[in-house]
């Protein structure tokens, strides 16, 4: 049954890869470059017995994945997975699992797709299958509670399997799209247990309040590679605060029983989503990290926080002061300001399906009335700059060589 899905996926894979070939921004790209963008962008990448793993792996997510490089260093970067495997039906209260190598076409998009289907899905109609249930020998008479719409006969049963995607590694998602995830697959989630979002993400420590109901602030210290006009590196630390002030409730996805492999397929671009989000700010706010030093956390007024934030310009040396606001309701967005041209830099990026960033506003630069301050940039680089480092550090850094200087 999984090497059918495999196969099926496979299938889909080779069909998206070829399909990339022909995008004008592709031209020149080397095979690894078109293989890694479809497993980030398109419907993942199947594999089979990989990193020590047995089995149906589905690759969605890698980083550095807009970096070049030789394939046999990108093979080591980290991977986001979804495991293929199968667990014993409970009840019959899930679809069993159908064994198939069909589960899309052989010709992989839709020639004539309907209507409703062209207006709101972006890109090539897939044109998936419903595969025939699987039937297998029986001895026991029918059961009065079969499913409905699987017949079976007094010789013949259902499989009292089902299949089973686990995410490797677990994935921290709002509860919101929790649900959305679950009920696209038929799943049960289990309510009793509530955390918030930022709570899973960082969670709290020993002498840390923990009332949901309250704005978060956490505080920490990093060291940032960085390099002068002269291509010289050095290091300079950087103080960041992340402030959530909107609490949303989250889940940590960690399993999920699926009937049809265009259910994982069609969550992908949500999970890539924070996916995204956990790599950048893991970089700036998680165990890398470490607590402000205790010379740069003494109990000050937001007047004198305001004088010292300011007071960073012109003296580079000094640590940089960073603050990042996330939201994740009803867009995921994350906010950043820094001292900036004697002025406070506010950038705010929205973090799109598939982990593409946009820049909602940003007032280093302005294009039309100022063309020459960009000095070649567009906002729109900014968000892909982002979309490279995964790192919101090394981007303040690039930023302020690129605009300062």
């Amino acid at each position: 049954a999984i090497a059918g899905i495999h196969e099926s996926l496979e299938r889909l894979h080779v069909w998206e890869v070829e399909r990339l070939k022909e995008q004008a921004d592709m031209a020149g790209k080397d095979s690894a470059f078109l293989e890694r963008t479809a497993l980030c962008m398109k419907s993942g990448k199947p594999v089979m017995h990989t990193r020590d793993r047995l089995g149906l792996s589905i690759d969605y997510w890698q980083v550095k994945r807009r970096v070049a490089g030789k394939a046999s260093k990108l093979e080591e970067q980290k991977t986001w997975s979804l495991l293929v495997e199968c667990a014993p039906l409970p009840a019959m209260v899930f679809p069993p699992l159908r064994v198939s190598q069909n589960w899309i076409s052989t010709d992989i998009q839709k020639v004539n797709p309907p209507v409703e289907d062209a207006m709101f899905l972006d890109g090539p109609i897939l044109d998936w299958l419903e595969p025939d249930n699987t039937l297998l020998p029986s001895s026991e008479p029918a059961k009065p509670d079969a499913m409905e719409g699987i017949e079976q006969a007094s010789n013949q049963k259902v499989p009292e399997v089902m299949f089973v995607a686990k995410f490797d590694p677990p994935l921290i998602v709002p509860m919101g799209l929790a649900m959305q995830i679950y009920n696209s697959t038929s799943a049960v989630l289990d309510m009793s247990q509530l955390s918030t979002f930022d709570g899973l993400m960082f969670p709290y420590g020993p002498n840390e309040p923990t009332e949901p109901s309250e704005a978060r602030t956490i505080k920490t210290e990093t060291t940032v590679p960085t390099f002068d006009k002269n291509g010289e590196k050095s290091t300079q630390i950087h103080r960041n605060t992340l402030l959530i002030d909107k609490i949303d409730y989250g889940r940590n996805l960690t399993d999920l029983p699926f009937s049809h492999p265009r259910q994982l397929v069609e969550m992908l671009p949500a999970l890539r989503q924070y996916v995204f989000l956990s790599t950048v700010l893991q970089k700036t706010f998680g165990a890398s990290s470490k607590p402000p030093s205790k010379e740069t956390s003494p109990t000050k007024s937001k007047k004198d926080e305001f004088a010292e934030f300011m007071a960073q310009i012109g003296a580079p040396r000094r640590s940089f002061r960073m603050d990042v606001h996330l939201t994740t309701q009803p867009l995921l967005k994350l906010r950043v300001a820094f001292p900036f041209k004697r002025r406070v830099a506010d950038v705010t990026f929205e973090i799109k399906l598939n982990g593409v960033v946009d820049v909602a506003s940003q007032n280093l630069f302005n294009e039309e009335k100022n063309p020459g301050e960009a000095k070649g940039l567009k906002a729109a680089d900014l968000g892909r700059m982002l979309e490279i480092t995964e790192d919101l550090g090394i981007w303040a850094e690039f930023v302020r060589r690129r605009l300062e200087g």
